[in-house]
């Protein structure tokens, strides 16, 4: 579980590895109370990880509220590094 208490939501999230992704998925869509946490504006993903070179990566499926299907949440791009301060006495 997790919670943003400046945007107000609240997320419900099943994290594995990417090849069991689909299987927790399909856990998630078959909760009975799945309806009732997305009408009531809780977020449900699942993430799966995955390694890609000497870093690890995720991808997101987000249950859709209404229909319960699966759609994919694009990742956030990272936008370059940010200025470094300098130090007192530089």
């Amino acid at each position: 579980m997790a919670a943003d208490p400046i945007g107000k939501q609240v997320w419900l999230i099943q994290c594995t590895s990417l090849p069991n992704l689909s299987s927790r998925v399909k856990k998630l869509r078959g909760l009975i109370v799945m309806a009732d946490l997305l009408r009531a504006g809780i977020r449900c993903e699942a993430w799966g990880w995955y390694r890609r070179g000497d870093r690890w990566q995720v991808k997101r499926v987000s249950i859709e509220p209404g229909t319960l299907q699966p759609i994919d949440v694009e990742p956030r791009r990272r936008r370059g590094k940010k200025p470094v301060q300098n130090g007192l006495f530089d």
